[in-house]
């Protein structure tokens, strides 16, 4: 809607502006003519076309000049231009058309007042209210914004409120975690002692006697994997995988079982698997 009032607004101060340069093309022939009659040369042109864009200029001062002075100084020389202008003409009608003297005065004095006059300080009064509207329509979207920046900062509040609850949240979680910890902590000596004998007698385990108790699946899947890498090349569980035939799971539980009781080991130099122990 208020682009489709913009381009109205537009529309018809282009109309104003074209009407007035219509009158002030008629003052620029009739005067230019005029002239042309006592002096023949381009000078009947350049006084018609002075005279005729002095009036609107001044007329359009008039109406915009915020001073009074500025405002008098324009209404004087419209005044004494439009007089001229009015003149000149006038007396063209009567003397070149034998025109009645209110027919030449009508046609000289009205399209100089009223239509490039009048219709100047018109388009300035009308561009003033169309600058007006348009500064209510901006307040109106100012004072929207300024509503949603003021529910946003109420949301931002309601945000802060919860972060601050949060925060006493979370420290009251810290210090039930750091009492944890002391409790903990009391217990790590023993724990890492403990740790240690398993660690141990982890070592002291036999391969070998691990796989004898081991059931049947896991004792043939170890000697199937034996044979796989003895004579293939082997480096990694999915390679297993393809080339047994057995599941997936199993065939990576093997093959990381295998690894860690030193069934297999990895050579650098190949980068490849070889048996390293016997099953």
């Amino acid at each position: 809607m208020h682009q489709s009032n913009s381009l109205i607004r537009r529309s018809i101060s282009t109309a104003l502006l074209a009407l007035i340069i219509l009158f002030a093309l008629t003052t620029i022939g009739n005067v230019a003519k005029f002239v042309g009659k006592y002096h023949a040369g381009f000078t009947g042109w350049t006084l018609g076309t002075s005279i005729g864009a002095t009036v609107f200029l001044s007329s359009y001062l008039f109406s915009i000049a915020r001073t009074q002075r500025t405002k008098w100084t324009a209404l004087v020389i419209a005044i004494a231009f439009g007089l001229t202008s009015a003149g000149f003409q006038t007396a063209l009608y009567m003397i070149e058309g034998n025109a009645p003297w209110y027919v030449a005065v009508a046609l000289s004095f009205i399209p100089i007042v009223f239509g490039e006059t009048g219709l100047a300080i018109l388009e300035s009064n009308y561009s003033d209210e169309a600058e007006s509207d348009g500064r209510s329509e901006q307040i109106i979207v100012l004072e929207q914004q300024v509503k949603q920046l003021t529910t946003q900062s109420e949301s931002v509040e309601g945000i802060q409120e919860q972060l601050a609850s949060l925060q006493e949240a979370m420290q009251k979680q810290e210090d039930a975690y750091r009492q944890d910890m002391e409790a903990i902590s009391t217990q790590r000596d023993d724990l890492l002692t403990l740790v240690a004998q398993l660690e141990k007698q982890v070592d002291e385990l036999n391969p070998l006697s691990l796989i004898s108790r081991m059931p049947d699946k896991y004792r043939e899947g170890l000697s199937s994997l034996v044979e796989i890498v003895s004579a293939e090349n082997v480096k990694n569980a999915a390679d297993f995988h393809r080339l047994s035939t057995l599941s997936k799971s199993l065939s990576y539980e093997l093959f990381n079982l295998a690894k860690a009781i030193n069934v297999i080991e990895l050579d650098p130099s190949t980068e490849q698997y070889v048996v390293k122990g016997k099953v």
